[in-house]
């Protein structure tokens, strides 16, 4: 985590900014979650995150949220999360995505760079149905 938490900040995470990460590209104006959380693992980590079967596509933030979607090295769990988990929610054509860092605590990539936000700001915003992913390490 303490790669996401050094990207704090960060406008190459914001909206305005476009994005490439593996083969992946996502212009500006666009929320790039997913590429954030799967930067702190392939970049932070070292450990690849993409769905199987798709090479070096990092997976969507609607990815994340469906259960049946087989992301390599990732497995889906229960609450309590753990720092480091990813939770993401689906919605329309993209949900969000987030790394959880501490208790009801997570960083994610806002309107105009990598933020910190709580969980009572998601809960909220009715944002409250997540699924949670786990490094297999």
């Amino acid at each position: 985590i303490w790669w996401a938490i050094n990207q704090l900040g960060n406008p190459y995470y914001g909206k305005a900014s476009a994005a490439k990460s593996g083969m992946q590209s996502v212009g500006a104006g666009n929320s790039k979650c997913n590429i954030f959380v799967s930067d702190a693992y392939t970049k932070g980590a070292g450990q690849n995150i993409n769905l199987v079967g798709r090479g070096k596509h990092y997976p969507g933030a609607n990815e994340f949220a469906n259960e049946n979607v087989d992301i390599n090295g990732f497995r889906v769990v229960a609450y309590p999360w753990q720092t480091g988990d990813i939770l993401a929610f689906a919605g329309g054509s993209h949900g969000h995505a987030v790394m959880n860092i501490a208790p009801g605590m997570f960083i994610y990539a806002g309107d105009k760079s990598a933020v910190l936000g709580s969980w009572k700001q998601l809960v909220a915003h009715g944002m409250a149905v997540w699924t949670a992913r786990r490094s297999n390490r």
